[in-house]
C-alpha cells in the first residue's frame, strides 16, 4: 500500500495476554508512523522484515524485549513525569488507564472500549467511570435540543 492508504488504514494489533489468550485490537491511527518506526528498526536490527509472529517491541536479535520497567521508570523520571498531580507514581499500566479514560471522555462507548481493551464493562465502570466527572462531560450536557 501507498503511505496514504496505510495512513488511512485501520491499525489491527494482534495481542497476547494472560494465559495465552490471543486477540486483536483496534489501535488510534495515530500510532501508524511509530509503529512504522519500530516496523524499520526491526529491519534494520534483524535484516528482515517482520513476520506475523514478530514482536512488536523487540531487541536487536529480534526477540521479545520482556520487561520496560527500568527503562520506562527512567524515561519518566528524566522528562518529571514518575508521578501524577495526586502523587501517584506512573507505570506502563499508566498508559492502558489514559487511554480508556480518554476514549470515555471522547464519547467511545463503554462496550466497544472493553472489546478493544479485552476487558469487561464492569471493570470500566468500577475503575475509570468515577473518575469521569460532570464538568468533564459539560459539552455532551448541554446538547441542542429540538423544540
Amino acid at each position: 500500500k501507498s503511505l496514504g492508504e496505510r495512513l488511512e488504514s485501520d491499525v489491527v494489533i494482534r495481542a497476547s495476554g494472560k494465559k495465552s489468550k490471543h486477540s486483536n485490537i483496534v489501535a488510534m491511527k495515530s500510532v501508524r508512523p511509530f509503529l512504522d518506526t519500530l516496523w524499520q528498526m526491526f529491519e534494520d536490527d534483524t535484516g528482515r522484515p517482520p513476520n506475523d509472529d514478530s514482536p512488536v517491541f523487540a531487541g536487536a536479535d529480534g526477540k521479545r524485549i520482556e520487561s520496560f520497567k527500568k527503562g520506562l521508570t527512567n524515561l519518566l523520571t528524566a522528562a518529571d513525569l514518575l508521578f501524577d498531580r495526586s502523587g501517584n507514581r506512573r507505570s506502563a499500566y499508566s498508559f492502558r488507564h489514559f487511554y480508556i479514560k480518554r476514549q470515555l471522555l471522547a464519547d467511545v462507548d463503554v462496550f466497544t472500549v472493553a472489546i478493544n481493551t479485552r476487558t469487561s464493562v464492569e471493570m470500566i465502570q468500577k475503575f475509570y467511570v468515577p473518575e469521569i466527572t460532570p464538568e468533564h462531560r459539560a459539552a455532551s450536557l448541554n446538547p441542542k435540543w429540538d423544540s
